[in-house]
């Protein structure tokens, strides 16, 4: 997963891993990436797809995705402005934050 740029899904990882273990099952997939999520080694992203997406947990950032063709651009910036209230969550300690963009990557503009 961390060579894969392309915030893959359960399914797009299975086939990877198929390649070179064909017997492994999907199941297993779901496990190790839920384990993988749990001891904070990836995060499960939902993009508004039906699906989850995978990316290795390797630093704070943000994404933009295609509304097009789905393509997913990890942004390394920080939003430091961006901040809840206290009254707008009350009683919560925020842990991570994530924003998404949306709009027309270069390829489907054309």
């Amino acid at each position: 997963m961390r060579d894969n740029e392309g915030h893959p899904t359960v399914e797009d990882i299975h086939r990877s891993v198929q390649q070179v273990m064909p017997d492994m099952s999907l199941a297993t997939i779901y496990h190790t990436l839920n384990d993988l999520v749990e001891m904070g080694e990836a995060v499960q992203l939902n993009l508004g797809e039906g699906k989850s997406r995978y990316d290795p947990a390797n630093e704070d950032h943000h994404h933009v995705v295609c509304v097009t063709c789905r393509r997913v651009l990890d942004i390394r910036r920080a939003f430091n402005g961006l901040k809840l209230l206290p009254e707008e969550a009350p009683g919560y300690q925020i842990v991570r934050r994530e924003l998404v963009f949306y709009g027309f990557c270069p390829d489907c503009r054309q």
